[in-house]
């Protein structure tokens, strides 16, 4: 899962300002009588936690549009980034959750030191509840505005990008590279993206594309794949034969330079 330092970054008033954005989703309340303990936590507290504090570290039901009566997957979003924590109905994803939670709670108090120090203790009288609403209160990954060329003003679910038959999209940590037949390929950083488009984390590869190699032009062809070589490596393209296209087993066959740091 993202850690709670990577979703706060650089932004620590988010969590040490009375009004930053993180502070405002605690879902706890300072004792009356002693203002640096926690006040017991209730079903209050545990709905609190699931629809204001997990959203806001990007924790989401999610499900495509064409599958309404599948089972919700529960994903976590960072920036336009999103990974696939499991199903809603699996026991082991609140468990995972709890678990983040806790290690989260040490991260806040690290950052704003005026948390209560008995609240890890409170949460632990609690634990089932928290585990059993966490999934049935999160709220679903919400829509986002979008402009029509028309000018109109939309609210659209948002969706994994998705390759097309003219376009392929390669995602790196500095961002998406678009590749289609008609034009260089481009590379877009996050950004950029349509905001109701994001990308699978799982799906990102671990390091930064070279621009260098992008500069080259398009580079590859619509293809049977080459066939693996010794140590089970992909051959360079021109070391096989073009074979022609069929339809049911071609791919778009790229430099293996492209797709390794």
């Amino acid at each position: 899962m993202f850690t709670a330092r990577e979703l706060i970054g650089k932004n620590s008033m988010s969590v040490i300002d009375p009004q930053g954005s993180i502070r405002k989703t605690f879902f706890w309340f300072l004792d009356k009588d002693n203002k640096k303990k926690c006040a017991k936590l209730n079903k209050q507290n545990a709905y609190l936690y699931a629809k204001k504090f997990l959203p806001q570290f990007g924790f989401y039901k999610y499900r495509e549009n064409e599958q309404e009566d599948g089972p919700f997957l529960i994903v976590q979003k960072c920036g336009r980034r999103v990974r696939i924590i499991g199903n809603e109905k699996d026991i082991q994803v609140q468990d995972r959750i709890f678990e983040w939670t806790l290690e989260t709670i040490k991260t806040l108090s690290g950052i704003a030191g005026d948390l209560p120090k008995d609240l890890e203790e409170r949460i632990f009288e609690f634990e089932t509840l928290f585990s059993k609403w966490t999934t049935r209160f999160l709220p679903r990954l919400p829509e986002v505005e979008v402009t029509t060329s028309s000018g109109e003003t939309l609210k659209v679910p948002q969706q994994p990008l998705k390759d097309t038959p003219n376009t392929a999209f390669l995602c790196f940590t500095n961002g998406v590279v678009v590749v289609n037949k008609d034009d260089d390929p481009e590379l877009h950083p996050y950004f950029d993206l349509p905001p109701n488009a994001f990308v699978w984390d799982n799906e990102v590869k671990d390091y930064a594309v070279d621009l260098d190699h992008l500069k080259e032009g398009p580079s590859g062809k619509w293809g049977l794949p080459p066939e693996p070589c010794e140590g089970g490596t992909p051959r360079e393209m021109g070391d096989q034969p073009w074979s022609p296209p069929d339809p049911d087993h071609c791919v778009w066959v790229c430099p293996p330079r492209l797709l390794s740091p």
